[in-house]
């Protein structure tokens, strides 16, 4: 059965994302009397380009409330700059007790731990990342921020899952970190961030690792995938995630399939993403629009190509590269 993907356009984020997952009702069977919803908080500032609008969550809320008014709602989100997880709460509208009860990622457990590829660290070291243990027997709505990245492309809802990693460990299966530095150890280099190296590490060693660890991270994350929704509402274009600028497209597109989400997201956008097409390759979900039913939305009404980073045009996969990335993932 190929997966299915809503798409509605709207003016009003809440009545947007009610309509679009409407769309939907025949496909959502949700078991678990546990959802967690899980935005992009990436900052801690009140910036509406950079992080998911509250109104969407709120809208997950009344509509599965609807569905069966048991549910218990919860938000979490391991906030990455400009403070805390909770002060990005607070800041950007996320403090609504009535709704649900916050959970700050780095305040948790670690469930599931994946092995990441770390060229930039001398040796490659067998290090691995930990992921909060809060998706075990609840419901996961992945509610993304449509924005451009600048050696992937975009951030959508796979990469928004990044939230979720709290933890460093070693070979010895010692902690050597915890917190939001862990998010660092993705590109490759320890915990040098991407705006510590030079284009060229950023645009190679960077966006390979970046692209290996992404996957793999999805992979261990498969089976806790539930309803996997992209704010394309008022999105950033141009050097994302964070010094983008404005690109209206007033749109909510939603669906089960986390590849087929963004694949679809992402060629709106006017990109093939190659980290999204080795997802579908090891199992996680479908890539090729013909395995896709769109409904709502016509698809080619609605593609509007973003003006990407700046850094994106440097970001292309040499034919070592791609052999890297064959021989890590598959």
């Amino acid at each position: 059965m190929m997966p299915v993907i809503a798409i509605k356009i709207g003016n009003d984020p809440y009545k947007t994302t009610i309509d679009a997952l409407s769309l939907l009702n025949d496909y959502l069977d949700v078991k678990q009397e546990e959802i967690i919803i899980k935005p992009n908080l990436l900052t801690a500032l009140q910036m509406p380009l950079a992080n998911t609008d509250s109104n969407i969550c709120r809208a997950v809320v009344d509509y599965f409330k609807k569905k069966h008014r048991g549910f218990k709602f919860f938000l979490g989100e391991g906030t990455t700059f400009k403070g805390t997880t909770f002060e990005a709460m607070k800041n950007n509208n996320y403090e609504h007790p009535n709704l649900w009860k916050c959970i700050d990622f780095y305040e948790s457990r670690v469930s599931d731990w994946f092995k990441i590829y770390s060229p930039g660290i001398d040796g490659n070291p067998n290090l691995e990342l930990g992921i909060a243990d809060e998706f075990n027997n609840r419901y996961l709505v992945d509610v993304a921020k449509f924005k451009t990245h600048d050696v992937l492309g975009f951030t959508l809802g796979i990469k928004n899952m990044m939230g979720s990693l709290i933890e460093v460990r070693d070979s010895n299966k010692s902690i050597i970190n915890k917190g939001p530095i862990t998010k660092a150890y993705m590109h490759g280099f320890g915990t040098k961030r991407p705006y510590k190296l030079t284009r060229e590490q950023n645009t190679g060693i960077s966006k390979l690792s970046l692209t290996i660890n992404i996957v793999r991270m999805a992979k261990k994350l498969k089976n806790h995938f539930g309803l996997n929704i992209i704010d394309a509402m008022n999105c950033m274009q141009g050097n994302g995630p964070m010094r983008g600028n404005p690109k209206i497209m007033n749109m909510i597109i939603c669906g089960t399939d986390p590849v087929a989400v963004d694949s679809v997201a992402a060629q709106i956008g006017g990109q093939k993403l190659l980290y999204l097409q080795y997802c579908e390759k090891i199992g996680i979900g479908k890539y090729n629009l013909d395995k896709i039913e769109i409904i709502g939305e016509h698809l080619e009404n609605l593609r509007n190509p973003f003006d990407m980073h700046e850094d994106f045009s440097f970001s292309t996969y040499n034919e070592d590269e791609i052999s890297i990335i064959e021989k890590e993932l598959i």
